[in-house]
């Protein structure tokens, strides 16, 4: 005997808004799968964030993404792959937004011709047969339509703001463009920060995660040298760029701690040029948190007081978006009241999970914040002290444009 592979199939791939308004709709297979794209969205409302990336409802299987505030669906009576799944899910929102320069809403809506065509040529009877940019140029005809930059995310508006340096404002367009279109490619460096501090403040794990991704409207797919300054350094070095992933078109004979170049030939369109994970042993972290546990009546453990302190140690030129500090309060908690000074900033108790969580939408370097939880509690423990082991720990995301910590350029 042999075993034979079937490769998978999908039967139909959706988009929904927040709301959970179906704009993008389509059915690869005819399998009479009403009501999939509402049984989806009572998942997700249901799960109220913690939704699995894969379930399955009646014997119907689902993959999702999420991409710019919409889900990104994929639904299949088999089995799914998980990695096949996301991997398609992520290159069809890259290719959404190489076509129609900005991936939301807005965009979609006034591109759906477009996006169904992509979809048309991207998966026949729902086997996916390619999601390259350059590869569907000369398939797809629609003409984009392009949007409104008043439409864009406060965080995406920002990222334009800085004329010096080079931003996404220029990448936001489409690929199809008039024969009289700049020759021009767009480099951005994506970073994420992992770090964990112990109650006295030491770092104990230190972790960047980054990303380097080009956009291209080359011409011709010439080659191009990419170089990096310094801040990088191989194998056991203090600056450790540990793994790294190339994409496929580049060439890496020269990049070395002597020659830190790399070389390519840029596909069209969106694309990741490498990734790659560093753990500096000399980072200044971007932000320090300072909590602080009282019992402001005397003799009583019923009231704590928790001030929770954050501070931005980076440029002043550099705005913090989207900050959140989260921390859980003991079980036992009756109630919680907040006193902040900044009254922008805004502050929400869940009480079924006993979580705070503290939202900024803008940090400015420099600067630092203050909140006091003012917690009452309905049971003291038998050794009062440890109900401060029921507070915290304290937990901080953040974005912040123009700014990476590990300086590599």
């Amino acid at each position: 005997g042999y075993l034979r592979t079937i490769a998978p199939m999908f039967a139909q791939f959706f988009i929904l808004t927040p709301n959970g308004d179906t704009i993008i709709l389509r059915d690869y297979r005819g399998e009479n799968l009403k009501g999939s794209a509402e049984i989806f969205y009572q998942h997700i409302k249901i799960a109220k964030g913690d939704a699995s990336p894969f379930f399955n409802v009646e014997g119907l299987h689902f993959a999702f993404t999420k991409q710019n505030g919409l889900y990104f669906v994929l639904t299949s009576k088999q089995n799914l792959s998980p990695s096949l799944s996301i991997e398609l899910l992520t290159s069809l929102g890259k290719l959404f937004k190489d076509y129609c320069g900005i991936l939301n809403e807005e965009s979609i809506r006034k591109n759906f011709v477009l996006i169904y065509e992509i979809l048309d040529e991207s998966l026949d009877f729902g086997y996916p047969q390619s999601t390259s940019t350059e590869q569907l140029k000369m398939y797809v005809q629609e003409e984009p339509v392009l949007v409104d930059e008043s439409t864009l995310s406060s965080f995406e508006k920002l990222m334009w703001m800085n004329s010096k340096k080079i931003t996404s404002k220029a990448s936001n367009k489409s690929i199809i463009q008039d024969a009289g279109a700049k020759n021009e490619i767009f480099v951005d460096l994506f970073e994420s920060l992992t770090l964990l501090f112990n109650a006295n403040g030491s770092i104990l794990k230190l972790e960047i995660n980054g990303t380097l991704q080009m956009k291209s409207f080359l011409r011709g797919n010439p080659e191009i040298i990419v170089g990096f300054n310094e801040y990088i350094t191989l194998g056991r070095g203090v600056k450790n760029l540990g793994d790294i992933n190339f994409h496929e078109s580049l060439t890496v004979q020269e990049f070395s701690e002597r020659e830190l170049v790399i070389s390519l030939f840029p596909p069209d369109g969106q694309f990741t040029a490498l990734n790659y994970r560093m753990c500096p042993e000399d980072l200044q972290p971007p932000f320090r948190v300072i909590p602080y546990i009282d019992f402001p009546v005397p003799n009583s453990y019923y009231r704590i007081d928790f001030t929770v302190k954050i501070r931005g140690h980076f440029p002043k030129s550099v705005t913090a978006l989207n900050t959140q500090i989260r921390f859980n309060v003991p079980n036992s908690t009756e109630s919680v009241s907040f006193e902040y000074p900044n009254k922008e900033h805004a502050v929400e108790y869940n009480t079924s999970d006993k979580l705070v969580v503290w939202s900024l939408n803008s940090f400015v370097g420099q600067t630092e914040e203050v909140l006091l939880a003012k917690i009452n509690v309905s049971e003291v423990p038998f050794d009062p002290i440890s109900i401060k082991k029921e507070i915290g720990p304290v937990s901080l995301v953040f974005e912040m444009p123009m700014f990476n910590c590990s300086k590599i350029q």
